[in-house]
């Protein structure tokens, strides 16, 4: 990128019609010359970029310049109108990524319903070339970071495969939290894996992680996709061919074998012996205590107490209190009510032990 200073040299003496005809060329590519930015290839339109983002550039000239870019924009609509648009696609491909680039980088507040306008046009022309898409995109987001533009990312652009991964970090960054985040993964999971769309889904979940600074992000998900599908888990499994995330496949097979071991070690039922145990009508007192992680947690562990007994008989609470102390399980059980003996016969108590 050249210096802010050779920006405004390359405009200075000329008049506003100039500097207009000027910002065009250097957009379009037909006026390529260097102003010494020591790059052997240095983009034709990073002039009009210093320029756009320069906010002591006199209001004249700053005019002059976007109406450059406007008039390049015209053109470009005018080529997407034709109805056979795509036989001149290498004359204007790099013509619309410089445009395209302009807004990217310099952000100018003019430019914003234009760059959704060359959005909406693009996706409505078939065989549009994934680069064009991508450029366009990629130029809006700057400008679509509120809630309100969060139907906009995930109905158009998470659903077409050359800009998804662009419209899911768009909507990390408006809402890292959202409800959707994790159904988003495990979607584009699906689709990278079976459909071969070009996004790197590993990466995007990777930077869910660290924008939420929520690492148990990671592996609920790769959970998810593994239980739901297997033969989409092996497709999955061979795409996670980097250093770090073949650490999560160690991490995963780490927190899955004590996750089953526990419930396992910890699942218990009892019957108590009872006089009553004599009477036809009576149900015997029967306990099932299961302790483990939470199905959807590697972190978190709970603990279920179910007492299945006949309304009259509370004798039980001391026994359930000595089984769990036999278990080393620290905890309690939930006291009765005074309404008790009027409760239907099946009552369940839980509690959070561990």
């Amino acid at each position: 990128m050249i210096s802010v200073e050779r920006a405004l040299n390359s405009i200075c003496g000329k008049s506003a019609e100039e500097v207009c005809e000027f910002a065009r060329n250097r957009i379009l590519g037909t006026d390529i010359a260097s102003f010494g930015s020591g790059h052997s290839t240095e983009p034709s339109e990073d002039v009009v970029i210093q320029l756009l983002a320069n906010p002591e550039l006199d209001a004249e000239k700053r005019k002059a310049v976007v109406e450059g870019w406007m008039d390049v924009y015209r053109e470009v609509r005018e080529w997407l109108d034709d109805l056979d648009y795509i036989k001149d696609i290498k004359k204007w491909k790099d013509v619309v990524v410089n445009l395209c680039r302009v807004v990217d980088i310099a952000e100018p507040p003019e430019f914003k319903k234009y760059a959704k306008r060359l959005i909406t046009e693009l996706l409505d022309e078939e065989s549009c070339p994934g680069e064009l898409l991508g450029a366009a995109v990629k130029a809006y987001m700057a400008y679509a970071q509120d809630e309100k533009s969060i139907r906009f990312w995930e109905d158009d652009i998470l659903t077409n495969k050359d800009v998804a991964a662009y419209g899911f970090n768009a909507l990390l960054d408006i809402d890292p939290n959202h409800e959707r985040i994790e159904e988003k993964l495990c979607e584009l999971w699906r689709l990278q894996a079976e459909e071969n769309w070009p996004v790197n889904t590993a990466f995007l979940l990777r930077r869910a992680a660290r924008v939420r600074n929520e690492t148990a992000l990671i592996y609920r998900v790769l959970l998810r996709l593994k239980n739901k599908d297997y033969s989409l888990w092996e497709k999955i499994e061979k795409e996670l061919n980097q250093p770090w995330s073949q650490l999560w496949l160690k991490k995963l097979a780490e927190l899955e074998t004590p996750r089953h071991q526990a419930v396992h070690k910890k699942e218990q039922e009892i019957t108590i012996e009872s006089e009553k145990s004599k009477e036809a009508y009576t149900d015997l007192p029967h306990a099932v205590f299961k302790h483990g992680f939470g199905p959807d947690s590697f972190s978190v562990y709970y603990g279920h107490l179910m007492i299945r007994s006949h309304p009259s008989d509370i004798n039980w609470i001391d026994y359930i209190k000595r089984t769990l102390q036999m278990m080393d399980i620290k905890g309690h059980v939930v006291n009765l009510s005074s309404h008790a003996k009027t409760e239907p016969k099946e009552i369940e108590h839980a509690s959070k032990v561990g």
